[in-house]
């Protein structure tokens, strides 16, 4: 565990925040389900997200707790990540339109996140009409802006949808990475823990009037939506 202090920049944001008003950014990407899925495919997506031991920066900071917390804000990285906390499985109320969908964004991102814990969350959310699904993803401003967290989003994914690579809290990009830092394994190389096979890759699919990023992410071709 290595600790740090909360760049000056970045105070505001925790100085700022309140239970009206917390500091996060967040992330919609909407999928549409292959048509050789199984009665199986979103229970498997959401295994598969969550088979992570380890989490990378800055998927892994939280807050320091203690009595000079208040005063002297601290980041310290996580051990073993509880990821049935961070990866949750939602499905949405019928007839599952766009409206449903917004109203239950709405109500996920109005929520402050827990900040000490790994300062992120991830929603799969299912039964959105027309043979779609979503995943809602919110991190605190803290760790990253969000045009910065677009921006790692790609270097994540990949244009190409037989390439495999781990999810974005496990993935280290090879550009960027130094000296003997090595790529977290990619865990969608093998079986899911379960034992059942990795659910085959979604087409991608998203409003007409968003940023939208098609790209691939272990198991999925995403597209990745500014807000």
């Amino acid at each position: 565990m290595t600790t740090r202090l909360v760049p000056a920049l970045d105070l505001g944001w925790l100085y700022l925040e309140t239970k009206d008003t917390p500091n996060h950014v967040g992330a919609l990407m909407i999928f549409e389900l292959p048509t050789n899925a199984g009665p199986t495919y979103m229970r498997d997506l959401t295994d598969h997200l969550r088979s992570i031991d380890t989490l990378v920066k800055p998927w892994n900071l939280h807050l320091r707790e203690g009595l000079m917390a208040g005063l002297v804000p601290m980041l310290d990285t996580s051990g073993k990540p509880d990821m049935e906390y961070h990866v949750r499985r939602l499905a949405l109320p019928q007839p599952g339109g766009e409206r449903e969908l917004g109203e239950l964004v709405s109500r996920l991102h109005a929520n402050a996140l827990d900040l000490r814990r790994p300062m992120w969350e991830c929603h799969v959310i299912e039964g959105l009409e027309g043979n779609r699904f979503a995943l809602f993803i919110k991190i605190h401003h803290v760790l990253i802006d969000g045009v910065a967290g677009m921006r790692m989003f790609q270097r994540a994914m990949s244009a190409v949808p037989s390439e495999i690579r781990p999810a974005p809290w496990a993935y280290v990009d090879p550009s960027r990475s130094k000296g003997k830092k090595k790529q977290a394994k990619p865990i969608a190389t093998e079986a899911p823990r379960t034992g059942r096979r990795r659910p085959p890759a979604p087409r991608s699919c998203g409003p007409s009037e968003a940023t939208v990023v098609a790209a691939t992410l272990p198991s999925a071709t995403f597209s990745a939506v500014a807000s």
